[in-house]
């Protein structure tokens, strides 16, 4: 039970609570079986002693979702300035926050995203991976995973050319993802500069 305490703690980090419920269910199967066939006493996965999410933790995961109106997201696209003069890192965000708006650009993605992934002529990317951390166990440190994309296959997303003309003009680096943050650190990022934008 304390392993898996630690494991529902480090993925906390990670996931959501919906996705580490879905760790659990596949846990308590895994377990089930070993049980029935005597390789384990009992089952650790139904045990309080593991910590996993509570009902009230699971409940509020499933809150609605509040969604921008196109003219609340036509009012950030104008507001947003290309450097934010506020942030102590990771100042050059503008464009990774209209290729989630206008692209439908997931944070993993985003992070994921490189050089060669821009068609220009096309005005086009292709989503080839999605950057994702996780825990280390030996090195007892939180690494990125640099993996396919969540559906494991690519796909082409067109994005208007004002955009295009925006995100060529970044310093894109050789090798490396064009955004140097990982995606928990583009959430915080993210949440400082829609309280700027509700301020102004």
């Amino acid at each position: 039970p304390s392993t898996l305490a630690t494991l529902y703690r480090d993925l906390r980090g990670s996931l959501g609570t919906s996705s580490i419920i879905k760790v659990r269910e596949i846990l308590v199967s895994v377990f089930k079986y070993a049980n029935e066939e005597d390789y384990t006493p009992a089952n650790p996965a139904l045990l309080k002693k593991s910590h996993p999410p509570t009902k009230r933790e699971a409940a509020e995961s499933k809150s609605e979702m509040v969604v921008w109106t196109s003219k609340q997201a036509a009012t950030f696209i104008s507001w947003c300035p290309a450097v934010n003069p506020r942030a102590r890192k990771h100042k050059r965000l503008r464009v990774a926050w209209l290729l989630a708006l206008l692209g439908g650009l997931r944070r993993e993605e985003i992070c994921g995203l490189r050089a060669q992934d821009i068609d220009e002529a096309r005005c086009r990317l292709v989503i080839r991976r999605a950057t994702t951390p996780y825990y280390d166990e030996d090195a007892k440190k939180k690494r990125l995973s640099h993996s396919v994309t969540k559906s494991t296959r690519s796909r082409n997303v067109s994005i208007p050319r004002f955009l295009m003309d925006e995100l060529i003009a970044l310093p894109l680096p050789v090798s490396g993802p064009i955004f140097d943050i990982n995606p928990e650190q583009l959430t915080a990022a993210w949440v400082r500069v829609c309280e700027d934008f509700h301020e102004a």
